[in-house]
């Protein structure tokens, strides 16, 4: 499974867990709703910005390599690994 489609598949489970958690916490407890869901809403975007953090090196989207290395042509950087041919990355 392509290491994007691995990313993409945690974050929904983060999302769906956020969302059940903080129903399960108000329908329990009897809390306030606004701060149970305030605190989910931090914990859930905690989570994919540590799920993402990997992302921001320079590393293959298909294996998770690093491209740290690798030469970049017009069509992007040719992974070592595998062989896939990544996007070229843009400097902001």
């Amino acid at each position: 499974m392509p290491l994007l489609q691995k990313v993409r598949l945690r974050v929904l489970a983060i999302l769906v867990a956020g969302v059940v958690g903080s129903v399960t916490a108000v329908s329990v407890a009897a809390l306030p709703v606004l701060p149970v869901v305030g605190v989910a809403l931090i914990t859930v975007a905690a989570a994919v910005n540590t799920v993402m953090a990997p992302l921001k090196a320079a590393v293959c989207t298909r294996c998770g390599a690093s491209l740290g290395g690798a030469q970049s042509g017009p069509y992007g950087a040719e992974c070592s690994s595998c062989g896939a041919l990544n996007s070229p990355r843009r400097e902001a």
